[in-house]
């Protein structure tokens, strides 16, 4: 029987990523053929974002483009993940061009309907699931990074987020199998980078009954002799424990970095985002900056939510100047429908809420730039990541203290590394994102 050629393209943020990894290992294990682009395949599975109203737009771009390729021989359009499990049934009939809709966690469902080829009456939404663990999944980060998903889901209660209602509450995956996953990652694939992941990594074992789980988790996975770089993301500050910030003190395979959003400081503004208030932000910054070794603290701000004033947007203006934090990205809140904090009047104008966005990324480029000159002459260890997109004359990496994909890289433009070593590199020149330097031999 002729296998049915399929492509799979991946929206939205690394957690919806390492699902399509899962997603893709499945197809594989049922004997599906897997090309890399929708041109040539007889399905196209769309994995997508739902959380805020641009990802939506994003997804339907995608779906809208995609379903051209239905002149061309495509025979069906299947959408899957979060924007499915946000508008469920109203989908149908919005978008007719796609075939099938299945919902977060719905992957049985779709291989099923894979294999059976029969129509679909309605779409797949249920309460959400996790994926049940693989263990095995087809990595879909370039080498030699990967991530590691440790939880799905979230039990914070943020007045302007859908994420539980998309992904339901916190499910973590026991400590055994993110060990033996990390295991192979490094043993098999030579990974050399692993990020953890989920929602909120801090809530990691709290369903599990563990106390400090995340300081558990990474107790484990620092027995194992690799990867060398084990990284931290998405974590609340209310989270931050003394336990755990010790553990980046004494722990050389911790990064030392933290991606930890704080979204606003003002407490009338935080408690609007029924979020704790900034003395728990302060504490957790206290937490990790007491020791020696440097800690990178990347952070997320929320500008324009409803009812902010002048006054209160130059609180966190100056907050941020005076908290100097190494990484940082601003976003505009977007009202999305089933949110309380959608009911919250009055809003601020779009207008407004620019210019406040503005003025903090000017602010942190200069102090990005400034940030960078101080590494000039400075000997760091990077990750080879391979040669430069524009040039093979050039190799690119990142050191500890940047992330992959949202962080800047090392451009270095001297000397020899192969792709995945950890090098010794020489910053010769900075700039506001990107540093350039050369391999010390």
């Amino acid at each position: 029987m002729k296998r049915d050629k399929i492509s799979v393209i991946s929206l939205g943020c690394p957690k919806n990523l390492v699902d399509t990894e899962h997603l893709v290992h499945l197809l594989q294990k049922n004997d599906f053929e897997l090309i890399p682009e929708p041109q040539g395949s007889n399905t196209v599975i769309i994995n997508t974002c739902g959380f805020v109203r641009e990802a939506v737009k994003e997804a339907i771009e995608h779906i809208l483009a995609v379903a051209q390729l239905k002149q061309d021989g495509l025979r069906r359009l299947v959408v899957y993940g979060c924007m499915v499990q946000r508008y469920g049934k109203s989908l149908k009939g919005v978008l007719p061009e796609v075939d099938a809709w299945f919902g977060v966690g719905r992957v049985q469902e779709l291989i099923h309907y894979l294999k059976a080829q029969e129509l679909q009456e309605m779409p797949c939404v249920k309460r959400p699931v996790p994926l049940p663990y693989l263990g095995q999944r087809l990595i879909c980060t370039p080498f030699p990074m990967a991530y590691l998903k440790v939880a799905e889901g979230c039990d914070n209660r943020c007045s302007f987020c859908l994420i539980p209602k998309l992904r339901g509450r916190t499910r973590s995956y026991p400590i055994q199998e993110l060990v033996e996953e990390t295991k192979r990652l490094w043993e098999e694939k030579g990974v050399q980078e692993i990020n953890l992941v989920s929602q909120d990594l801090t809530q990691y074992g709290s369903d599990l009954g563990l106390s400090q789980g995340l300081v558990r988790l990474l107790e484990a996975l620092l027995k194992l002799e690799g990867p060398p770089w084990i990284r931290l993301m998405y974590m609340s500050p209310w989270g931050i424990t003394q336990e755990l910030a010790s553990l980046f003190q004494t722990e050389e395979r911790l990064c030392p970095y933290v991606d930890m959003p704080i979204q606003h400081i003002h407490p009338r503004i935080l408690s609007l985002m029924h979020r704790p208030g900034p003395e728990v932000i302060k504490r957790a910054i206290e937490l990790l900056r007491c020791g020696n070794r440097e800690i990178a603290i990347r952070t997320t701000l929320m500008v324009g939510f409803p009812t902010e004033s002048e006054e209160e947007f130059e609180d966190l203006y100056q907050f941020v100047r005076e908290t100097r934090f190494m990484h940082l990205g601003v976003f505009i809140y977007s009202a999305e429908k089933g949110t309380r904090a959608e009911r919250i009047r009055p809003r601020v104008k779009a207008s407004v809420a620019k210019e406040r966005r503005d003025e903090l990324l000017r602010f942190q480029r200069s102090l990005s730039l400034e940030m960078n000159r101080r590494l000039i002459g400075q000997e760091i260890m990077t990750l080879v990541e391979g040669p430069h997109p524009e040039t093979e004359l050039l190799l690119v990496g990142r050191a500890s203290f940047m992330a992959p994909e949202i962080d800047g890289q090392i451009i270095i433009n001297k000397g020899h590394a192969n792709l995945g070593q950890i090098a010794k590199v020489r910053i010769t020149e900075a700039y506001e994102y990107d540093l350039v330097g050369e391999i010390v031999e």
